[in-house]
């Protein structure tokens, strides 16, 4: 009985790991096409736009920067949060 009960509690354990797991990936999926989006949006912006080169090359790089650190800072909440939810 004690063992039949451990078990099941490893294999409920080892399905939570797995399910997280696909979610953190699915997350950083998204992440990583949000950023190359952005990326390709701005890089497309910067060569149709008339040539203020520094203007623009400062612009581009704070925006980048900033966008970059948000999803950063997401990525590690939602990674923070789930780690806290599974170890309840």
């Amino acid at each position: 009985m004690y063992e039949t009960v451990s078990i099941r509690r490893l294999q409920r354990t080892v399905l939570i790991h797995r399910i997280v797991q696909i979610q953190l990936r699915q997350q950083r999926l998204i992440s990583d096409t949000l950023k190359g989006a952005v990326f390709l949006g701005y890089t497309a912006f910067i060569l149709i736009s008339p040539p203020a080169t520094f203007v623009l090359s400062t612009a581009f790089f704070c925006f980048i920067v900033t966008v970059i650190t948000s999803l950063q800072c997401f990525s590690f909440a939602v990674h923070k949060g789930m780690a806290s939810r599974t170890a309840a």
